[in-house]
């Protein structure tokens, strides 16, 4: 019954990353797209970055949380890289 609850929580984190870090913004341009494009980029590049020294230093059973983990952290990465370059384009735009 634990599993059940578990993967419920897992489908459920996922998603709702998902449905945050695709949503549409309010304004939607080309700008904002290549943003969205450059940090899904980046967010794989860290991921994976991290994920090989894992590889290299991590083993046992401890590498098996760090794969479940690698998941779920690219679309973490994500949100964080994307949300904190939207900050920093809308302070740039009051300060112009």
């Amino acid at each position: 019954m634990q599993v059940i609850f578990d993967d419920f929580e897992y489908l459920t984190v996922i998603i709702g990353l998902l449905l945050i870090g695709f949503s549409k913004e309010k304004l939607e341009d080309e700008q904002i797209a290549q943003l969205r494009l450059d940090s899904l980029q980046w967010a794989i590049y860290v991921n994976y970055g991290i994920f090989i020294i894992c590889i290299i230093f991590i083993n046992g059973g401890a590498f098996l949380s760090v794969v479940a983990y690698s998941i779920v952290t690219p679309i973490i990465f994500f949100i964080i890289r994307f949300r904190w370059k939207i900050y920093q384009l809308n302070r740039a735009l009051k300060l112009a």
